[in-house]
């Protein structure tokens, strides 16, 4: 799921399918963004998180708010 579109990349949330995680500590979510490097390209950075909830506020306090809009996107997705 995208949670901000950039200009050259975007920031992803990654969620593990049903019995299977992340590396070996049981993370069930995956964040990938991206920070600007120059013109041509920019830095990925990455992290885990257990759940949905907390990898979405290590975000923020990254990145910055998240708009409502893709918030309710998140758990709609998530609930299917």
């Amino acid at each position: 799921m995208v949670l901000r579109e950039n200009v050259l990349t975007d920031d992803i949330l990654r969620v593990a399918d049903k019995g299977k995680c992340f590396g070996r500590r049981d993370y069930k979510v995956q964040v990938v963004y991206y920070t600007y490097a120059n013109a041509w390209g920019d830095h990925e950075h990455f992290f885990h998180a257990r759940t949905v909830e907390s990898a979405l506020k290590r975000y923020e306090r990254i990145k910055g708010k998240i708009d409502e809009e893709t918030r309710e996107s998140i758990y709609i997705c998530l609930a299917e």
